[in-house]
């Protein structure tokens, strides 16, 4: 898999783009404002916490971007999204040519997989998200490495197979949306998963055999880990299950990286591996904020075999 170095942030490039005429931009731009939770009396008393880590959520919320505007986002995005070094990390180790962000949201890993790869394909079926995820890359100026797409990621996903069954009907493949066919003819080099895990309340998702949770490696003792906690299944990602989300993402590139619970449970995620095929290995890395383990990072393919010497300073 190719690998590239940091782009610096002032870098132009003629590809990235946005579908829909500017009259259909402007009228939706007025809903992301709309939707967007932007001070603390708007948030409930059990959600302040997301608004008070702000800058690790975006950076830029110090509002020192260039273009003077703070990030959006929504209320399940203030939950949901990738804290900014974590998805910074994941960028380095996915660096690369040209990576599909399938559950793209409001764009925080797309953001920073702009500043580490040559193209981003970021796919979201909301359209409010998507539109708040193409503000946040003009924050960030780096929208132009960035196609945007609405719909859903699965569906994208036929249409990219479908392009390539030699058996099936030219109608078939000219039905596609024609958004989508600007795009599924592309090789991706990387499908980056991080598909909804149930909401605030998905700790309390249990799998049909409750297990405790172990972590990967010894806590020390100043580090808050929560004790008892039962194994998160795969099979609650939304919309499909984690399995039928990997298997397809595999169809695409064997080298898939799944953005998952901390509390998943290892030997399902073992069994993800097919060890005569193409996915021989995984990586499993813990992703630690603020002196707490968030979530987990899991690397298939190449991406399994990544090694921390190979991780380019930014230009």
């Amino acid at each position: 898999m190719p690998r590239r170095k940091n782009r610096k942030t002032n870098v132009k490039r003629s590809y990235g783009q946005t579908f829909g005429t500017k009259e259909d931009e402007e009228e939706r731009s007025g809903d992301i404002y709309d939707h967007a939770l932007t001070e603390a009396d708007q948030f409930p008393e059990n959600m302040l916490k997301y608004w008070r880590q702000r800058r690790s959520l975006f950076t830029l919320f110090d509002g020192s971007s260039i273009t003077g505007e703070l990030p959006l986002l929504d209320r399940e995005s203030w939950y949901s999204i990738t804290p900014e070094p974590i998805a910074a990390r994941i960028a380095q180790r996915c660096r690369c040519g040209i990576v599909l962000d399938a559950f793209c949201g409001v764009g925080g890993n797309a953001i920073q997989f702009a500043l580490t790869c040559e193209r981003v394909i970021a796919i979201d079926i909301d359209p409010i998200k998507l539109e708040m995820a193409k503000h946040n890359a003009r924050v960030y100026g780096v929208e132009q490495y960035i196609t945007f797409l609405q719909g859903d990621w699965r569906e994208f996903s036929k249409a990219w197979i479908r392009d390539r069954d030699t058996n099936a009907l030219a109608a078939d493949k000219q039905s596609d949306d024609l958004n989508w066919q600007k795009c599924q003819q592309l090789n991706f080099d990387v499908v980056f998963l991080s598909p909804p895990w149930g909401g605030v309340s998905y700790r309390t998702l249990q799998s049909e055999t409750p297990q405790k949770f172990v972590p990967l490696a010894p806590a020390t003792p100043t580090i808050d880990v929560e004790q008892d906690e039962n194994f998160y299944p795969l099979s609650a990602l939304a919309p499909s299950g984690g399995k039928d989300l990997f298997e397809t993402a595999s169809k695409l590139t064997p080298n898939v990286c799944m953005f998952v619970p901390r509390t998943v449970d290892l030997q399902e995620l073992a069994s993800l591996v097919d060890k005569n095929g193409s996915q021989s290995k995984i990586s499993v890395e813990e992703q630690w904020l603020r002196g707490r383990c968030k979530a987990l990072s899991c690397y298939f393919g190449e991406l399994a075999e990544w090694k921390e010497e190979e991780e380019v300073d930014q230009e």
